[in-house]
Order: C-alpha cells, then structure tokens, then sequence
C-alpha cells in the first residue's frame, strides 16, 4: 500500500516545462551527482507523462519516515496483510527490489530522504504477452 502511495503521489514525466517543474519539486543540490544523473535523465527527457492524483493519509511524521526509509520491512507487512502480490527485498546497494513472481519485476532506491519528504528512482520490467520496460521518478 505505501508503495502504491509513493509512485501514485506524483510521478515526473512532465512536458516542455519539466526542467522547471522539476527544479521546484526534487532538492537537486542536495543529490549526489550520480543521483542526479539518474532523475535528471528522466525528468528532463521523457517518453511519456502520467500524473497521478495525491493519495492522503494521517500518521505521525516519525511514523511515515520509519516506512519510507523501510521499504522492504513495509512491503513485506503488505504483502503478509494481502495489499499486494509481490515480494520485496533489499540489495547491498540500497535498492528495494519486488517481484510479482508473474513476470513482473522492479526496484526503487531512494535518492533523497528528509523529514517528511523523499525522492526515488523507480525502474522495472514485465515480460509477458508483451515485454515493457520503463523508469519514473517518485516525490513524496
């Protein structure tokens, strides 16, 4: 459910202003190069543009930095509550990996954390009827 939450609450693939927009949104000097790198080559060159209306919730600001800075441990709740179908686990690199078991697999890492406010990189893959690839960048 929180991860449903975390891609849902804004995903940027934004049009001819998404530099701009971006700018606004993601603390850019506070990223490491690397990191910028990832989400600048999705905020500034998209394929496709999706927004996705805000999710709202009440919980403590202790409570919502505990999940989002364990992803994994908050997947595998979800996932042992039945909110979702997939299994997530942490590589030694950070990122939150999940398979769907059904040809579905992806990985968020976080590229920016502060009290009440992150910034992941999202890419995945599912191979079926047919094969789509993608990466987005999530702000919470």
């Amino acid at each position: 459910m929180l991860l449903r939450i975390a891609i849902g609450w804004l995903t940027l693939a934004l049009a001819a202003s998404a530099q701009t927009i971006a700018e606004n949104v993601i603390p850019f000097p506070a990223l490491s190069p690397a990191n910028q790198g990832l989400v600048r080559a999705v905020t500034d060159h998209y394929t496709l543009r999706r927004e996705y209306p805000p999710e709202r919730f009440t919980c403590r600001t202790a409570h919502f930095d505990f999940l989002m800075n364990h992803m994994a441990a908050c997947s595998m709740l979800a996932e042992r509550l039945g909110l979702i179908r997939y299994h997530a686990t942490e590589d030694a690199a950070g990122r939150v990996w999940a398979d769907d078991r059904e040809g579905s697999r992806g990985y968020l890492q976080r590229m920016y954390g502060s009290e009440g406010r992150y910034v992941y990189y999202v890419a995945g893959a599912e191979d079926g009827v047919f094969e789509v690839r993608g990466r987005g960048v999530a702000v919470i």
